[in-house]
């Protein structure tokens, strides 16, 4: 899906509408296969109980990351490409996932 649909004019919604189309893939296949998160070696500090890691989510640097990885753009372009994103994220206060920060409560 990466390769047919990234294009390096995207603008960043476009791109963040891609990743959560990736995401949405990703867990459906995780769910389809049954495939249960990783249980770690680690147990939990309060309890005692052997620790879970989350299912991770497709972000935009990860999917920035995958195009060098694929080969589907040139580590030139993904350097590029990663130093905008950062700046982007920096400018609108984005998550990693290109959503909006929840608003921070000063109670």
């Amino acid at each position: 899906m990466l390769r047919g649909e990234w294009r390096p004019e995207m603008s960043w919604p476009e791109l963040i509408a891609l990743c959560d189309r990736l995401d949405r893939m990703l867990q459906d296949i995780r769910q389809s296969r049954h495939l249960a998160p990783v249980v770690l070696r680690e147990l939990c500090p309060c309890c005692g109980a052997p620790m879970t890691q989350g299912s991770s989510n497709v972000s935009v640097r990860a999917a920035i990351l995958a195009l060098a990885r694929f080969g589907i753009a040139s580590e030139a372009e993904v350097r590029c490409l990663e130093k905008r994103w950062q700046k982007y994220r920096q400018a609108t206060g984005c998550d990693l996932g290109g959503k909006p920060a929840p608003p921070v409560s000063l109670a």
